[in-house]
This record gives structure tokens, C-alpha cells and sequence, in this order.
């Protein structure tokens, strides 16, 4: 008789802290992640509050160079987040209107990419809002992953609140609504645990790196003295 496993319910976890960054100096480096993302498919997550800024912001991005990269990132002047794929020197960008400025309001978004589907997706509190698709064909290999900062240039530091960053080396978009979890991060260790590559729940609340629960060892280094703080979804 084989055993049967029952799937794994999302639930409240423990999520006492974010970290704020000042929109100016302050980001994330991730240790080991690049080794680790999958350019042909993946799932970038992130809980996110924004502060009033005048600038572009970028909330975890991953390069080769400026013709190869992926990122979830805030466009100031569209007041729209987006969800990045770029290769071989052509970018396609699924985006959502982000009129959200300093509304001291968490958001939770999601990107999803999948070459051999062919698309880039976006979505927001569990509802994917745009997909785009036509994709190029990926070179190199990448070397950098920041949070909260531009890769390729030293620009686009994200100006509010982070928290709960994830990644996933598969496709989840049929599973955005299952990480939004009625607007409370949940415990991302019962989704696909196996291709889960990072996820900082922020638990230790100070210090200077952040723990990746996804067992990987791929912690966050804090560059500048990002804020700690407990404002949380």
C-alpha cells in the first residue's frame, strides 16, 4: 500500500519584521542565489509598502549584463510595478498599475517568467494582472542578485518597506493567490519546498544579513544599514 501525502494548507507564520531602505544608498546582496535561479523558469516574491519617492525602485533583480536580467521592479513615472524578462538584448515587461505611493499599505507581488510557455506574468494580492509574451533567448550566466537596487547600474534603490522575498525555480503563477494568502505572508517552506532557492522571513529582526529559510544558505548581506523594523503585513 503506498502512502497517500495530503497537501500542505498555507498559514499565518511568523513574520515580526521588514526592513526598510532609504531610496538612496541602501540595498541586499544575496549570497549563492545566482548559482541558483533557473533562466527559463521562475517565481520572484516579494510584501512590499512604498514610500513617496521620485525615482524608480527595484525589489530583487538578477543579472548577466544589461541584455540579460531579470527583476520585479517600481516604474516612478508609470506608477506601475513590473515584472521584468529580458535576453539576449530583448526585454518584455508584464505591469500593473501601482498607484501606491506612501499609502502606508502592504502589497504583495508576484513575477512569474516561463520561456517554454512562452510569457512573463505580474501579479498583485494573488490576481495575475498582465502577461506579455514573445521571449528571447537567454546568454550567460548570472553573477549578481540585489535587492532593493539596480544591478547593471548604481540606481533604482527601492525607497520603502521589504519583506518576505522569495524564490522559486519553477513556475507558480496558478499559485499566486495561495502566496498571497488573504493578505498575511504564510509559510512558502509547504510550496514546492524542493525548488524553493530563497526566502528571507526576516525573523532576526537586527543585524546586518538575513537568514534564507529555504535551507540553501543563500542569505541577504545588508549594504548601508538598511532600517529594521517591525511594521509587517
Amino acid at each position: 500500500m503506498g502512502i497517500i501525502i495530503q497537501p500542505t494548507d498555507n498559514v499565518q507564520w511568523k513574520n515580526p519584521a521588514s526592513l526598510s531602505f532609504d531610496g538612496s544608498t541602501e540595498y541586499m546582496t544575496f549570497d549563492g542565489l545566482a548559482g541558483d535561479i533557473d533562466t527559463g523558469v521562475g517565481t520572484i516574491s516579494a510584501w512590499v509598502k512604498l514610500d513617496s519617492t521620485t525615482s524608480n525602485g527595484a525589489v530583487l533583480k538578477a543579472s548577466v549584463d544589461t541584455s540579460n536580467l531579470l527583476a520585479i521592479s517600481y516604474n516612478n513615472s508609470a506608477e506601475k510595478i513590473q515584472m521584468t524578462y529580458k535576453a539576449g538584448g530583448s526585454a518584455k515587461v508584464a505591469d500593473a498599475a501601482f498607484a501606491f505611493e506612501n499609502n502606508d499599505t502592504w502589497y504583495n507581488v508576484v513575477g512569474t517568467y516561463n520561456t517554454s510557455e512562452d510569457y512573463v506574468k505580474i501579479a498583485v494580492n494573488g490576481e495575475v494582472l498582465d502577461t506579455t509574451t514573445g521571449l528571447g533567448t537567454w546568454s550567460g550566466t548570472i553573477d549578481k542578485c540585489y535587492g532593493g537596487r539596480n544591478t547593471v547600474a548604481s540606481n533604482s534603490f527601492w525607497e520603502g518597506h521589504i519583506t518576505n522575498i522569495a524564490y522559486w525555480a519553477s513556475d507558480l503563477t496558478n499559485k499566486v493567490g495561495w502566496i498571497y494568502n488573504n493578505g498575511t505572508p504564510g509559510n512558502l517552506l509547504a510550496l514546492e519546498p524542493h525548488r524553493l532557492k530563497l526566502w528571507l522571513n526576516m525573523a532576526e529582526q537586527s543585524g546586518t544579513s538575513v537568514h534564507d529559510s529555504s535551507g540553501l544558505a543563500n542569505n541577504a548581506t545588508l549594504l548601508n544599514t538598511p532600517t529594521w523594523s517591525t511594521d509587517k503585513p
